[in-house]
Protein backbone atom coordinates (compact mmCIF):
# COMPACT_ATOMS: atom_id res chain seq x y z
CA UNK A 1 0.00 0.00 0.00
CA UNK A 2 1.43 3.35 -1.06
CA UNK A 3 1.68 6.34 1.26
CA UNK A 4 -0.91 8.21 -0.81
CA UNK A 5 -3.38 5.33 -0.47
CA UNK A 6 -2.91 5.39 3.31
CA UNK A 7 -3.58 9.15 3.40
CA UNK A 8 -6.69 8.82 1.23
CA UNK A 9 -8.10 6.04 3.40
CA UNK A 10 -7.45 8.05 6.56
CA UNK A 11 -9.26 11.09 5.09
CA UNK A 12 -12.22 8.96 4.01
CA UNK A 13 -12.50 7.36 7.46
CA UNK A 14 -12.37 10.78 9.12
CA UNK A 15 -15.09 12.14 6.81
CA UNK A 16 -17.30 9.11 7.40
CA UNK A 17 -17.00 9.61 11.15
CA UNK A 18 -18.07 13.25 10.79
CA UNK A 19 -21.03 12.28 8.59
CA UNK A 20 -22.14 9.69 11.14
CA UNK A 21 -21.83 12.29 13.91
CA UNK A 22 -24.17 14.66 12.04
CA UNK A 23 -26.79 11.94 11.59
CA UNK A 24 -26.51 10.73 15.18
CA UNK A 25 -26.92 14.26 16.57
CA UNK A 26 -30.24 14.73 14.81
CA UNK A 27 -31.39 11.27 15.83
CA UNK A 28 -30.46 11.82 19.48
CA UNK A 29 -32.31 15.12 19.57
CA UNK A 30 -35.28 13.51 17.77
CA UNK A 31 -35.44 16.04 14.94
CA UNK A 32 -34.61 16.52 11.27
CA UNK A 33 -31.35 18.14 10.27
CA UNK A 34 -31.44 21.93 9.92
CA UNK A 35 -30.88 23.61 6.54
CA UNK A 36 -27.34 24.53 7.57
CA UNK A 37 -26.64 20.94 8.63
CA UNK A 38 -28.00 19.59 5.32
CA UNK A 39 -25.73 21.91 3.33
CA UNK A 40 -22.69 20.91 5.41
CA UNK A 41 -23.61 17.21 5.16
CA UNK A 42 -24.01 17.32 1.35
CA UNK A 43 -20.71 19.16 0.91
CA UNK A 44 -18.82 16.67 3.08
CA UNK A 45 -20.51 13.73 1.35
CA UNK A 46 -19.47 15.06 -2.09
CA UNK A 47 -15.88 15.52 -0.89
CA UNK A 48 -15.87 11.96 0.45
CA UNK A 49 -17.14 10.56 -2.87
CA UNK A 50 -14.35 12.39 -4.66
CA UNK A 51 -11.74 10.94 -2.31
CA UNK A 52 -13.22 7.46 -2.78
CA UNK A 53 -12.90 7.69 -6.58
CA UNK A 54 -9.31 8.89 -6.25
CA UNK A 55 -8.52 5.94 -3.93
CA UNK A 56 -10.04 3.48 -6.42
CA UNK A 57 -7.76 4.85 -9.17
CA UNK A 58 -4.71 4.48 -6.91
CA UNK A 59 -5.65 0.89 -6.02
CA UNK A 60 -6.11 -0.08 -9.69
CA UNK A 61 -2.76 1.44 -10.53
CA UNK A 62 -1.08 -0.48 -7.69
CA UNK A 63 -2.56 -3.72 -9.00
CA UNK A 64 -1.28 -3.01 -12.52
CA UNK A 65 2.19 -2.18 -11.21
CA UNK A 66 2.26 -5.32 -9.07
CA UNK A 67 1.26 -7.51 -12.01
CA UNK A 68 3.87 -5.87 -14.24
CA UNK A 69 6.57 -6.53 -11.64
CA UNK A 70 5.40 -10.12 -11.28
CA UNK A 71 5.84 -10.71 -15.01
CA UNK A 72 9.40 -9.43 -14.76
CA UNK A 73 10.17 -11.85 -11.93
CA UNK A 74 8.69 -14.94 -13.56
CA UNK A 75 12.06 -15.94 -15.00
CA UNK A 76 13.10 -17.06 -11.48
CA UNK A 77 10.31 -19.64 -11.50
CA UNK A 78 10.95 -21.09 -14.93
CA UNK A 79 10.12 -24.70 -15.55
CA UNK A 80 13.70 -25.97 -15.79
CA UNK A 81 12.58 -28.97 -17.86
CA UNK A 82 11.28 -26.66 -20.56
CA UNK A 83 12.74 -23.83 -22.59
CA UNK A 84 9.73 -21.68 -21.78
CA UNK A 85 10.02 -19.42 -18.75
CA UNK A 86 6.40 -19.99 -17.73
CA UNK A 87 5.73 -20.77 -14.07
CA UNK A 88 3.29 -23.56 -13.18
CA UNK A 89 -0.15 -22.54 -11.98
CA UNK A 90 0.46 -24.01 -8.52
CA UNK A 91 3.46 -24.61 -6.30
CA UNK A 92 4.96 -28.03 -6.85
CA UNK A 93 5.81 -28.60 -3.20
CA UNK A 94 6.13 -26.82 0.13
CA UNK A 95 9.82 -26.13 -0.49
CA UNK A 96 9.07 -24.17 -3.67
CA UNK A 97 6.41 -22.18 -1.81
CA UNK A 98 8.85 -21.24 0.98
CA UNK A 99 11.55 -20.43 -1.62
CA UNK A 100 9.13 -18.07 -3.36
CA UNK A 101 8.18 -16.35 -0.11
CA UNK A 102 11.87 -15.79 0.60
CA UNK A 103 13.20 -14.78 -2.82
CA UNK A 104 10.36 -13.91 -5.20
CA UNK A 105 7.44 -12.15 -3.55
CA UNK A 106 6.31 -10.74 -6.89
CA UNK A 107 5.22 -14.21 -8.01
CA UNK A 108 1.51 -14.01 -8.94
CA UNK A 109 0.94 -17.35 -7.22
CA UNK A 110 1.58 -15.71 -3.86
CA UNK A 111 -1.76 -14.39 -2.58
CA UNK A 112 -0.63 -10.91 -1.55
CA UNK A 113 -2.40 -7.56 -1.35
CA UNK A 114 -1.73 -6.66 -4.97
CA UNK A 115 -3.25 -9.75 -6.53
CA UNK A 116 -6.86 -10.82 -6.55
CA UNK A 117 -6.41 -14.10 -4.72
CA UNK A 118 -8.14 -15.59 -1.70
CA UNK A 119 -5.65 -14.81 1.07
CA UNK A 120 -3.45 -11.86 1.97
CA UNK A 121 -0.14 -10.96 3.54
CA UNK A 122 -0.24 -8.24 6.19
CA UNK A 123 1.54 -6.98 9.24
CA UNK A 124 0.78 -9.27 12.18
CA UNK A 125 -1.95 -7.84 14.38
CA UNK A 126 -4.33 -9.40 16.90
CA UNK A 127 -7.26 -7.29 15.75
CA UNK A 128 -8.04 -9.00 12.47
CA UNK A 129 -7.31 -12.59 13.34
CA UNK A 130 -6.25 -13.78 9.89
CA UNK A 131 -2.95 -12.02 9.36
CA UNK A 132 0.68 -12.97 9.63
CA UNK A 133 2.57 -13.81 6.47
CA UNK A 134 1.54 -15.88 3.47
CA UNK A 135 -1.20 -18.42 4.02
CA UNK A 136 0.04 -21.95 3.33
CA UNK A 137 -1.67 -23.37 0.20
CA UNK A 138 -4.36 -25.89 1.03
CA UNK A 139 -2.66 -28.79 -0.74
CA UNK A 140 0.35 -28.49 1.59
CA UNK A 141 -1.66 -28.29 4.81
CA UNK A 142 -1.51 -32.08 5.41
CA UNK A 143 2.30 -31.88 5.36
CA UNK A 144 2.18 -29.47 8.31
CA UNK A 145 -0.93 -30.54 10.20
CA UNK A 146 -1.06 -34.30 9.65
CA UNK A 147 -1.09 -35.51 13.25
CA UNK A 148 -0.77 -39.27 13.56
CA UNK A 149 -1.13 -41.04 16.93
CA UNK A 150 2.61 -41.78 16.81
CA UNK A 151 3.56 -38.14 16.34
CA UNK A 152 0.76 -36.42 18.22
CA UNK A 153 -1.00 -38.03 21.16
CA UNK A 154 -3.79 -35.61 22.04
CA UNK A 155 -4.94 -34.00 18.76
CA UNK A 156 -5.97 -37.16 16.85
CA UNK A 157 -8.02 -38.36 19.85
CA UNK A 158 -9.53 -35.05 21.00
CA UNK A 159 -12.58 -33.17 19.75
CA UNK A 160 -11.19 -30.62 17.28
CA UNK A 161 -13.27 -27.55 16.42
CA UNK A 162 -12.15 -26.17 13.03
CA UNK A 163 -11.42 -22.51 12.39
CA UNK A 164 -14.61 -20.61 11.65
CA UNK A 165 -15.21 -17.07 10.45
CA UNK A 166 -13.59 -15.08 11.94
CA UNK A 167 -11.14 -17.91 12.63
CA UNK A 168 -9.48 -16.53 15.78
CA UNK A 169 -12.58 -15.25 17.55
CA UNK A 170 -13.41 -16.51 21.02
CA UNK A 171 -15.95 -19.32 20.90
CA UNK A 172 -18.32 -20.02 23.80
CA UNK A 173 -20.40 -23.19 23.90
CA UNK A 174 -23.09 -24.37 26.30
CA UNK A 175 -22.24 -27.53 28.23
CA UNK A 176 -24.35 -29.60 30.58
CA UNK A 177 -23.56 -28.73 34.19
CA UNK A 178 -22.60 -32.09 35.70
CA UNK A 179 -20.89 -30.70 38.79
CA UNK A 180 -21.76 -31.66 42.36
CA UNK A 181 -24.13 -28.68 42.54
CA UNK A 182 -26.19 -30.27 39.75
CA UNK A 183 -25.87 -34.00 39.00
CA UNK A 184 -24.89 -36.38 36.19
CA UNK A 185 -27.98 -35.22 34.27
CA UNK A 186 -27.51 -31.48 34.65
CA UNK A 187 -29.83 -31.04 37.61
CA UNK A 188 -32.79 -33.03 36.28
CA UNK A 189 -34.57 -34.65 39.25
CA UNK A 190 -36.89 -37.65 38.97
CA UNK A 191 -39.30 -38.45 41.84
CA UNK A 192 -42.34 -40.59 42.50
CA UNK A 193 -45.53 -38.54 42.46
CA UNK A 194 -48.73 -39.62 44.22
CA UNK A 195 -52.03 -39.43 42.40
CA UNK A 196 -53.33 -35.85 42.17
CA UNK A 197 -50.26 -34.58 44.05
CA UNK A 198 -48.25 -31.61 42.77
CA UNK A 199 -45.15 -32.44 40.78
CA UNK A 200 -41.70 -31.25 41.80
CA UNK A 201 -40.33 -28.59 39.50
CA UNK A 202 -36.97 -29.32 37.92
CA UNK A 203 -34.81 -27.72 35.28
CA UNK A 204 -31.65 -28.58 33.43
CA UNK A 205 -28.55 -26.56 34.30
CA UNK A 206 -25.97 -25.46 31.80
CA UNK A 207 -22.62 -23.72 31.96
CA UNK A 208 -20.35 -22.18 29.33
CA UNK A 209 -17.07 -23.42 27.90
CA UNK A 210 -14.91 -20.81 26.15
CA UNK A 211 -11.89 -21.23 23.91
CA UNK A 212 -9.96 -18.46 22.20
CA UNK A 213 -7.14 -19.39 19.79
CA UNK A 214 -3.88 -17.63 20.67
CA UNK A 215 -1.09 -16.91 18.24
CA UNK A 216 1.85 -19.31 18.26
CA UNK A 217 5.08 -18.59 16.38
CA UNK A 218 8.21 -20.54 15.61
CA UNK A 219 11.20 -19.93 13.40
CA UNK A 220 14.16 -21.73 11.86
CA UNK A 221 17.37 -20.61 10.13
CA UNK A 222 17.97 -22.15 6.70
CA UNK A 223 20.97 -21.75 4.42
CA UNK A 224 20.14 -19.94 1.20
CA UNK A 225 21.81 -22.74 -0.74
CA UNK A 226 19.40 -25.31 0.69
CA UNK A 227 16.42 -23.00 0.19
CA UNK A 228 17.23 -22.49 -3.49
CA UNK A 229 17.30 -26.26 -3.85
CA UNK A 230 13.61 -26.22 -2.96
CA UNK A 231 13.06 -29.87 -3.88
CA UNK A 232 15.32 -31.01 -1.05
CA UNK A 233 14.19 -28.17 1.21
CA UNK A 234 10.59 -29.35 0.94
CA UNK A 235 11.34 -32.67 2.61
CA UNK A 236 13.61 -31.16 5.26
CA UNK A 237 11.55 -28.10 6.22
CA UNK A 238 8.16 -29.82 6.17
CA UNK A 239 9.43 -32.47 8.60
CA UNK A 240 11.08 -29.98 10.94
CA UNK A 241 8.16 -27.54 11.02
CA UNK A 242 5.60 -30.30 11.46
CA UNK A 243 7.58 -31.88 14.28
CA UNK A 244 7.97 -28.56 16.09
CA UNK A 245 4.25 -27.74 15.77
CA UNK A 246 3.17 -31.16 17.03
CA UNK A 247 5.63 -31.06 19.94
CA UNK A 248 4.51 -27.59 21.07
CA UNK A 249 0.83 -28.48 20.91
CA UNK A 250 1.11 -31.90 22.55
CA UNK A 251 3.20 -30.55 25.44
CA UNK A 252 0.61 -27.83 26.18
CA UNK A 253 -2.40 -30.13 25.75
CA UNK A 254 -0.81 -32.39 28.37
CA UNK A 255 0.97 -29.88 30.65
CA UNK A 256 -0.20 -26.36 29.72
CA UNK A 257 -1.11 -23.86 32.43
CA UNK A 258 -4.05 -22.22 30.64
CA UNK A 259 -2.33 -18.83 30.95
CA UNK A 260 -1.79 -17.52 27.41
CA UNK A 261 -1.61 -21.17 26.30
CA UNK A 262 -3.88 -24.24 26.29
CA UNK A 263 -4.89 -25.80 29.60
CA UNK A 264 -3.29 -29.22 29.92
CA UNK A 265 -4.73 -32.37 31.44
CA UNK A 266 -2.23 -32.42 34.32
CA UNK A 267 -3.27 -28.93 35.46
CA UNK A 268 -7.03 -29.10 34.88
CA UNK A 269 -9.58 -29.10 37.71
CA UNK A 270 -11.51 -32.04 36.25
CA UNK A 271 -8.71 -34.56 36.87
CA UNK A 272 -8.55 -37.07 39.69
CA UNK A 273 -5.20 -37.71 41.36
CA UNK A 274 -3.99 -41.12 42.42
CA UNK A 275 -1.26 -40.93 45.07
CA UNK A 276 1.45 -43.44 44.17
CA UNK A 277 2.24 -46.24 46.57
CA UNK A 278 6.02 -46.17 46.16
CA UNK A 279 8.11 -43.04 45.63
CA UNK A 280 9.80 -42.69 42.23
CA UNK A 281 8.12 -45.79 40.86
CA UNK A 282 4.86 -47.27 39.55
CA UNK A 283 3.40 -50.33 41.27
CA UNK A 284 0.48 -52.62 40.56
CA UNK A 285 -1.81 -50.93 43.09
CA UNK A 286 -1.28 -47.61 41.31
CA UNK A 287 -2.52 -49.15 38.06
CA UNK A 288 -5.56 -50.78 39.67
CA UNK A 289 -6.57 -47.66 41.60
CA UNK A 290 -6.25 -45.43 38.55
CA UNK A 291 -8.42 -47.82 36.55
CA UNK A 292 -11.05 -47.70 39.31
CA UNK A 293 -11.27 -43.89 39.12
CA UNK A 294 -11.62 -43.42 35.37
CA UNK A 295 -14.95 -42.71 33.71
CA UNK A 296 -15.90 -45.66 31.52
CA UNK A 297 -17.71 -45.58 28.20
CA UNK A 298 -15.30 -43.62 26.02
CA UNK A 299 -12.06 -44.32 24.22
CA UNK A 300 -9.42 -44.68 26.94
CA UNK A 301 -5.66 -44.48 26.53
CA UNK A 302 -2.71 -44.72 28.93
CA UNK A 303 -0.14 -41.96 28.40
CA UNK A 304 3.18 -42.75 30.07
CA UNK A 305 6.55 -41.08 30.29
CA UNK A 306 9.21 -43.25 28.73
CA UNK A 307 10.99 -43.14 32.08
CA UNK A 308 8.08 -45.16 33.52
CA UNK A 309 8.81 -48.14 31.26
CA UNK A 310 11.39 -49.86 33.54
CA UNK A 311 8.97 -49.67 36.48
CA UNK A 312 6.15 -51.14 34.37
CA UNK A 313 8.37 -54.00 33.29
CA UNK A 314 9.08 -54.78 36.96
CA UNK A 315 5.43 -54.83 38.04
CA UNK A 316 4.67 -58.20 39.60
CA UNK A 317 2.04 -59.90 41.75
CA UNK A 318 2.42 -61.32 45.25
CA UNK A 319 4.10 -64.39 43.78
CA UNK A 320 6.75 -62.24 42.03
CA UNK A 321 5.26 -63.02 38.63
CA UNK A 322 5.74 -60.25 36.10
CA UNK A 323 2.41 -58.81 34.98
CA UNK A 324 3.28 -56.34 32.21
CA UNK A 325 6.05 -58.25 30.46
CA UNK A 326 5.33 -61.89 31.26
CA UNK A 327 7.92 -64.64 31.56
CA UNK A 328 6.77 -66.61 28.53
CA UNK A 329 7.51 -63.63 26.25
CA UNK A 330 11.18 -63.87 27.06
CA UNK A 331 13.75 -61.16 26.47
CA UNK A 332 13.01 -61.19 22.73
CA UNK A 333 9.33 -60.35 23.18
CA UNK A 334 7.98 -56.90 22.36
CA UNK A 335 6.79 -54.48 25.03
CA UNK A 336 2.97 -54.82 25.17
CA UNK A 337 0.92 -52.18 23.38
CA UNK A 338 -1.85 -52.35 26.00
CA UNK A 339 -2.23 -52.22 29.76
CA UNK A 340 -5.42 -53.78 31.16
CA UNK A 341 -6.57 -54.03 27.57
CA UNK A 342 -6.24 -50.26 27.06
CA UNK A 343 -3.73 -48.87 24.52
CA UNK A 344 -0.59 -47.39 26.07
CA UNK A 345 1.57 -44.76 24.38
CA UNK A 346 4.89 -43.47 25.67
CA UNK A 347 5.40 -39.72 25.57
CA UNK A 348 8.75 -38.05 26.11
CA UNK A 349 6.83 -34.81 26.81
CA UNK A 350 5.62 -36.04 30.19
CA UNK A 351 7.67 -35.49 33.38
CA UNK A 352 10.10 -38.08 34.72
CA UNK A 353 9.02 -41.09 36.77
CA UNK A 354 8.11 -40.12 40.32
CA UNK A 355 6.71 -36.74 39.24
CA UNK A 356 3.02 -35.90 39.03
CA UNK A 357 1.75 -36.76 35.55
CA UNK A 358 4.34 -39.40 34.64
CA UNK A 359 1.38 -41.73 34.05
CA UNK A 360 -2.10 -40.65 32.86
CA UNK A 361 -5.25 -42.62 32.10
CA UNK A 362 -7.51 -40.47 29.91
CA UNK A 363 -10.48 -40.34 27.60
CA UNK A 364 -9.30 -37.61 25.26
CA UNK A 365 -12.75 -37.14 23.72
CA UNK A 366 -13.34 -34.92 26.76
CA UNK A 367 -10.56 -32.60 25.57
CA UNK A 368 -11.52 -29.73 23.23
CA UNK A 369 -9.15 -28.17 20.69
CA UNK A 370 -10.12 -24.97 18.87
CA UNK A 371 -8.11 -24.28 15.74
CA UNK A 372 -7.73 -20.71 14.51
CA UNK A 373 -6.20 -19.19 11.41
CA UNK A 374 -2.99 -20.38 9.84
CA UNK A 375 -0.49 -21.70 9.51
CA UNK A 376 1.17 -18.71 7.87
CA UNK A 377 4.75 -18.67 6.60
CA UNK A 378 7.00 -15.67 6.12
CA UNK A 379 10.72 -15.31 5.46
CA UNK A 380 13.44 -12.73 6.11
CA UNK A 381 16.92 -12.77 4.52
CA UNK A 382 18.05 -9.69 6.46
CA UNK A 383 18.82 -10.93 9.97
CA UNK A 384 21.59 -13.33 8.88
CA UNK A 385 22.32 -11.74 5.51
CA UNK A 386 26.11 -11.97 5.89
CA UNK A 387 25.80 -15.67 6.72
CA UNK A 388 23.77 -16.48 3.58
CA UNK A 389 20.93 -17.68 5.79
CA UNK A 390 17.19 -16.95 5.73
CA UNK A 391 14.89 -17.02 8.75
CA UNK A 392 11.65 -18.92 8.09
CA UNK A 393 8.82 -18.04 10.49
CA UNK A 394 5.63 -20.03 10.94
CA UNK A 395 2.61 -18.79 12.91
CA UNK A 396 -0.72 -20.38 13.71
CA UNK A 397 -3.52 -20.01 16.26
CA UNK A 398 -4.89 -22.66 18.63
CA UNK A 399 -6.46 -23.20 22.05
CA UNK A 400 -7.41 -26.28 24.04
CA UNK A 401 -8.90 -27.37 27.38
CA UNK A 402 -11.05 -30.10 28.92
CA UNK A 403 -14.75 -29.26 28.77
CA UNK A 404 -15.38 -30.66 32.25
CA UNK A 405 -14.44 -28.46 35.21
CA UNK A 406 -14.55 -31.12 37.92
CA UNK A 407 -14.84 -34.87 38.43
CA UNK A 408 -18.23 -36.60 38.26
CA UNK A 409 -19.95 -38.16 41.26
CA UNK A 410 -21.01 -41.77 40.93
CA UNK A 411 -24.80 -42.06 40.95
CA UNK A 412 -24.84 -44.96 43.42
CA UNK A 413 -22.06 -43.64 45.64
CA UNK A 414 -21.96 -39.87 45.86
CA UNK A 415 -18.88 -39.96 48.09
CA UNK A 416 -16.87 -41.38 45.18
CA UNK A 417 -16.03 -39.67 41.89
CA UNK A 418 -14.79 -40.65 38.46
CA UNK A 419 -13.10 -38.56 35.80
CA UNK A 420 -12.01 -38.92 32.17
CA UNK A 421 -8.56 -37.78 33.40
CA UNK A 422 -6.78 -39.75 36.11
CA UNK A 423 -3.23 -38.63 36.94
CA UNK A 424 -0.63 -40.48 39.03
CA UNK A 425 0.57 -38.02 41.68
Amino acid sequence: MTEKMKQLRAQIEDNLAKLRSMLDLATTEKRDMTDEEVVAYDALEAATDKLQKELEREEKQAIREGQAQARKDQVHLADFNSKKAVPPKEFRNLGEFIYTVAFNRGDPRLPDLYHAYSAETRAQTMGTGSEGGFNVPEQFMPQLLAATPQGSIVRPRARVIPAGDPPDAKITMPALDQTVAANMYGGVTVTTVAEAASKTETSAKFREVSLEPAEIAGWIRVSDKLLRNWGAASVTLAGLLRGAMIAWEDYRFLRGTGMAEPLGIINCTAKLNQVRGTANSVVWNDIRNMYGKVKFGGSLVWIASQTVLPALMNISDAGSNNLFVTAFQGASGAVPATLLGIPIVFADRLPAVGTEGDLILADLQYYLIKDGSGPFIDASPHVYFTNDQTVIRITWNVDGRPWLTQALQLEGSSSNSVSPFVVLK
